[in-house]
């Protein structure tokens, strides 16, 4: 069965250009709808996005903030009347985010390569213990490493998250 992917995805700081302009016109993507939080991005970024080329294409703001944006795209994936007419019209929902496996994977496998390079280059021996500070504040890249290393690459002994956000409520 052919599906068409529709690719739907909350951005993060610089992910919105790069995901429209990855996926602008490609074979089998019927659409790419990228969602950003109306007073969450530069006006560099807005322009980008909003100005971007292609027939497939589309963004969309929202009022909130980018765990807002995260919280709707989660929604739409895990509806079952969306689910649905996906099915009925042979289409599928895929994701730029580090909420898809297939973003997730590669960053597995860097955080590992990395460390059998530098036993490589001789930098650490077999067995060393090296520490991992991810200078972000998105969660999938760190959420990579914790998964090399519970997953067999036991030597990244320390995993810190850098600049990891804490969002609070002010109420008046």
């Amino acid at each position: 069965m052919i599906r068409n992917c529709n690719s739907c995805s909350y951005i993060r700081r610089h992910l919105g250009k790069a995901a429209l302009e990855g996926f602008k016109d490609v074979d089998g993507t019927s659409r790419i709808m990228v969602f950003y939080p109306e007073d969450g991005v530069s006006p560099m970024q807005k322009r980008q996005m909003t100005t971007q080329e292609g027939s497939n294409v589309n963004v969309c703001a929202i009022k909130g903030n980018f765990d807002d944006a995260q919280t709707g795209v989660k929604t739409i994936f895990t509806s079952d009347e969306i689910k649905n007419i996906l099915d009925e019209n042979k289409m599928m929902f895929s994701s730029a985010n580090s909420i898809n496996w297939g973003r997730l994977a590669p960053q597995i496998v860097y955080y590992i390569s990395t460390y059998a390079q530098a036993v490589k280059d001789e930098e650490i021996v077999p067995g060393d213990k090296i520490n991992v500070c991810v200078p972000t504040g998105n969660f999938g890249n760190i959420l990579a490493a914790y998964f090399a290393k519970e997953n067999g690459n036991s030597a990244l002994a320390n995993l810190f998250a850098h600049l990891m956000r804490i969002t609070f409520s002010q109420t008046s």
